[in-house]
C-alpha cells in the first residue's frame, strides 16, 4: 500500500498531522513552533500539551489552531498601541483609575521587549495603557560577554483616548 500526502495527494509523505495523524508532506504541513506564541507562553504550552508535535495538515490547523493563532495576533496588534506612562510621568497619571493588579516581566533581553512584553499583559486584560511603569536592567557576564537583563513591572488601565491625545499635547507643548 502506497502512503500519499492527504493534502496534495503526493507520494512520500514524512511528516504526521498530530490532529487528525493522517501522513502530510513537508510542504503542505503547518508547523506550531516556539515562536508562534513568544508573549504568550501558556497559550504554546497548552496548545503543545493538546498536540505533542505541532505539525498540522491544512484542514486541522484551520479547525484547531488557526483561531487560537488569529487571537494572538490581534492581542499583540493591540498590544502595540498600548500608552505607557513610567513612573515620572505620575502627574500625568494622577486622574487615571488604578483598578487592575500590577503586571510584571523577568529576564527580558532588552528594553523594548521588556514594554511590549507588559503591554501585551496589559492588552489580555483589555487596557489600552501602562501607568507606573518601572523598568531596571541588571548587567550579565558570560565569559567576556556582557549584556543586560530587563525586569520591570507596570499597572494597566483604561484610557478614554480623546483625553489623553488632549494631555499629551499640552504636556508636549508647554507654551
Amino acid at each position: 500500500m502506497k502512503i500519499i500526502c492527504s493534502v496534495c495527494q503526493k507520494s512520500k509523505p514524512s511528516l504526521v498531522c498530530s490532529a487528525c495523524h493522517s501522513p502530510v508532506c513537508k510542504h503542505c504541513a503547518q508547523f506550531i513552533d516556539v515562536d508562534s506564541f513568544t508573549y504568550a507562553p501558556e497559550r504554546l504550552a497548552k496548545i503543545r500539551s493538546q498536540y505533542t508535535d505541532g505539525v498540522f495538515c491544512s484542514v486541522c490547523f484551520e479547525n484547531h489552531i488557526a483561531a487560537e493563532v488569529n487571537e494572538y495576533e490581534t492581542t499583540l496588534a493591540e498590544a502595540k498601541k498600548v500608552s505607557v506612562f513610567f513612573k515620572k510621568h505620575s502627574k500625568e497619571t494622577r486622574l487615571i483609575k488604578r483598578r487592575e493588579e500590577i503586571v510584571r516581566v523577568v529576564d527580558c533581553p532588552d528594553y523594548d521587549e521588556a514594554i511590549l512584553r507588559l503591554a501585551f499583559q496589559a492588552a489580555k486584560v483589555k487596557c489600552n495603557a501602562l501607568i507606573d511603569v518601572i523598568l531596571d536592567s541588571k548587567k550579565m557576564n558570560v565569559g567576556t560577554y556582557t549584556h543586560a537583563k530587563w525586569s520591570g513591572n507596570g499597572r494597566p488601565a483604561r484610557v478614554d483616548e480623546k483625553v489623553l491625545t488632549h494631555d499629551r499635547m499640552v504636556i508636549g507643548n508647554p507654551n
